[in-house]
């Protein structure tokens, strides 16, 4: 199984092992001359992945090449000294072994699958334990997977892990299906009972949903959950800002804005800005960041956060991008990158 394929399993959030963050997220040469710091004082990181060495290592066993240390995906210590977060939402990458495709590289039983879960998710669990006060972590894993319910029950035992992260298309969920509804539907209802956070990246490679789709997913997933804090990675779509993605934060203007209260979801931002083209995900085109701006703005910028998708992105990086490229006026930006979600609200 090479890169690409890793590639299509992830969507454009991929973790391609040997991205060094340099690329869509604002890394061309001198970007360093943008200091992100003239318009925030501090990042507040919506999307950081953490890996384990575990996860670490059986990419290593398929031929993935890794082009820095293990450290820069394993450690919150590497991750928050490189982009300069002060605080940060953890997430876990263990819901990649729920992918059919990675699961059969592997040759692994569906109980060793949920062991590896179980294990990355722990990782991240040890990594928050390090500063509770600033990181929160999120607990992965495909709910269409025979073990889905056991292990969002289990994470929910480790106060590092109050979130819970679903990428749809690694694991194969369609918005389209009314079964899946009803395992998303689940997901919230325990989110809304134990006061968990959500994240989810719903667009990938061969997912796009329709504008059915998601109005269906506003209503039968979100609408009945307000009290839930969701995160709509990726500001909805899978990299760039076009086709589903606009979608997705237009429907949900649409239908959660005029709701009494109105649901608490977030925009978060990483890979919606793309100063170059990134795994085959086209650069950014001045009409796309400005209908993402106009979208944003409608939508409400006191429910957009940012987020970097480290390590594929640097935040700072990612920042100098969205200052340098985004149309925001310099207070809307700032106000942006001041934001955080409920879970981010304690700590110094």
């Amino acid at each position: 199984m090479g890169k690409t394929t890793v590639a299509i399993l992830l969507g454009f959030t991929l973790l391609l092992p040997g991205c060094t963050g340099a690329g869509g997220g604002g890394g061309t040469e001198g970007s360093g001359n943008e200091d992100p710091r003239a318009v925030f004082a501090a990042l507040f990181d919506h999307h950081v992945h953490i890996l384990d060495p575990g996860l670490v290592d059986d990419w290593k066993s398929l031929g993935v090449p890794f082009s820095r240390p293990d450290s820069a995906y394993t450690s919150v210590t590497a991750a928050l000294r490189e982009g300069e977060a002060t605080h940060a939402f953890l997430i876990s990458m263990a819901h990649i072994y729920g992918s059919g495709e990675f699961r059969d590289a592997l040759g692994l039983t569906v109980e060793e699958e949920e062991e590896r879960v179980s294990r990355a998710n722990d990782h991240v669990g040890r990594q928050v334990a390090r500063d509770p006060e600033r990181l929160v972590g999120f607990c992965a894993f495909n709910p269409l997977r025979p073990y889905a319910t056991a292990e969002m029950l289990r994470c929910h035992q480790d106060p590092g892990l109050r979130g819970i992260k679903l990428h749809l298309p690694n694991g194969g969920v369609r918005l389209s299906e009314p079964e899946h509804l009803e395992r998303l539907a689940g997901v919230m209802t325990h989110a809304a009972a134990e006061g968990r956070p959500v994240l989810l990246h719903v667009v990938g490679w061969e997912h796009a949903p329709s504008e059915e789709d998601w109005r269906g997913f506003w209503r039968e997933v979100v609408a009945p959950h307000p009290e839930v804090e969701m995160y709509l990675a990726h500001g909805g779509g899978g990299g760039g800002y076009r086709g589903a993605s606009r979608l997705g934060m237009r429907t949900g203007a649409e239908v959660l804005g005029p709701l009494d209260p109105r649901p608490r979801v977030f925009i978060e931002l990483s890979g919606s800005v793309l100063a170059e083209e990134t795994d085959g995900v086209p650069a950014s085109r001045p009409e796309e960041l400005q209908e993402l701006a106009d979208d944003l703005r409608s939508f409400g910028l006191e429910w957009v956060v940012f987020g970097s998708d480290y390590p594929v992105f640097s935040p700072r990086d990612f920042a100098g991008a969205l200052h340098r490229l985004l149309p925001l006026a310099s207070e809307e930006l700032r106000q942006v990158l001041s934001n955080r979600g409920p879970s981010l609200g304690r700590g110094k």
